[in-house]
């Protein structure tokens, strides 16, 4: 496991950590001008994670109301198949996929071609 542990979120009420850092930006609350911040809360996964992706989400989603995914790391071994497990287990949209290690290589996601891929059928 090349020394990497399981993570835990072991917060009484990770849904109030959770909400207090997606409200806060530099010095102020949006929460102070926007009560209903946020308005969506988008879950950023590593492809390579596998199995481990879902526990992410599960927690995640009950703690902070995750409205979509975007799914990183599907340039190397990864192929993908967890994006679709948790996109349908959880019925989220999905937003991006990484397939490269700069911002310049997130792309929209195209179920179709992501299909495509995924069996290694041809565009």
């Amino acid at each position: 496991r090349s020394g990497r542990r399981g993570r835990r979120f072991e917060s009484s009420h990770p849904d109030q950590c959770l909400k207090r850092v997606l409200c806060s930006v530099g010095t102020g609350h949006v929460s102070q001008l926007d009560p209903d911040v946020p308005h969506s809360a988008i879950l950023v996964l590593d492809a390579t994670t596998g199995q481990n992706a879902v526990a992410q989400a599960e927690v995640f989603r009950a703690a902070a109301k995750i409205t979509g995914l975007v799914m990183t790391k599907l340039d190397g071994t990864a192929r993908g198949g967890i994006l679709v497990s948790i996109a349908e287990k959880f019925d989220l949209p999905v937003h991006y996929i990484g397939v490269g290690e700069t911002a310049e290589d997130l792309q929209p996601f195209d179920a179709e071609s992501f299909a495509r891929a995924l069996v290694g059928v041809g565009a």
